[in-house]
């Protein structure tokens, strides 16, 4: 196995793996991009080696995955290129946090949360030559809870994703080529900014706006909007007792009361 990874679901899926005498897992590679220092820390600690993806070029690296029976990306932020995929064995399969063909794209896991869904998803597919688009393997739903947030979702993903991988293993060396997706289910997310996290208070609702502050917590850029030239972040919510505006904003010590679409919440608030 050759195994592609950026962060915690990564190092979840590895130490799994690696209990298991049946896998030899021949070579990890990394990538600097949105690279996860518990990642590096994580390497050196248990003394396993590998190599950042940067320094390879495509023609070391087919070397490599022709030897290779499969190779598994989880969490990995570079798209590879189509004549890598189909040089293991068994090509490549890929750790999605999402329900598919419903949650293509980036940030699923978010955008699950932002669109008020009753359950989230992950899904391991076999990669082609479309993001996202291969035969599903193995899926698994969850209840999304009304208290979750993206690191309780991220925390369940990355607490199953490494037994999913296991059985998704198993079924394609049993010669399983895995369920089409349905296209006429499909829709496709974009990868979250910074830039998304910014809200107009006139314009959205409270329901939404709590959707929003579940679906963007730290490390995530929170939710803010802008008030007399500062960013005015929002990582927790409630409800007020005073009757603003939407848009009216009242700062009381550290507190802040600001109308929204419909309601006036408040927010202990991080003035930049």
């Amino acid at each position: 196995i050759l195994f592609f990874f950026n962060g915690l679901r990564g190092i979840k899926i590895l130490t799994y793996l690696r209990k298991n005498p049946s896998f030899d897992i021949k070579k990890i590679f990394i990538s600097k991009k949105f690279l996860k220092k518990e990642v590096i820390s994580f390497l050196i600690k248990e003394n396993i080696q590998f190599e950042y993806f940067e320094n390879f070029n495509s023609t070391k690296l087919s070397k490599i995955l022709e030897k290779i029976d499969l190779a598994i990306t989880g969490g990995f932020p570079i798209i590879l290129k189509k004549e890598l995929i189909s040089k293991p064995k068994y090509g490549f399969i890929n750790c999605h946090a999402g329900i598919l063909p419903n949650y293509r794209g980036g940030s699923p896991l978010n955008w699950q949360i932002i669109n008020n869904e009753s359950q989230f998803g992950i899904t391991v597919i076999k990669i082609n030559s479309e993001i996202d688009r291969g035969n599903i393997i193995a899926e698994k739903t969850f209840k999304l809870k009304a208290q979750y947030d993206i690191n309780d979702l991220h925390r369940v993903a990355n607490n199953n994703f490494p037994k999913l991988v296991e059985e998704s293993i198993n079924k394609i060396l049993k010669g399983y080529k895995g369920k089409k997706q349905n296209k006429q289910k499909s829709k496709y997310y974009s990868q979250r900014t910074i830039e998304n996290s910014k809200i107009i208070l006139k314009k959205i609702n409270f329901k939404n706006l709590k959707l929003m502050v579940r679906a963007l917590q730290a490390p995530y850029p929170n939710v803010f909007f802008k008030h007399n030239n500062k960013k005015i972040s929002i990582n927790n919510l409630f409800l007020s007792n005073l009757s603003l505006l939407p848009g009216e904003i009242i700062k009381k010590k550290n507190i802040i009361h600001f109308g929204c679409k419909d309601k006036t919440v408040k927010s202990y608030m991080n003035l930049k």
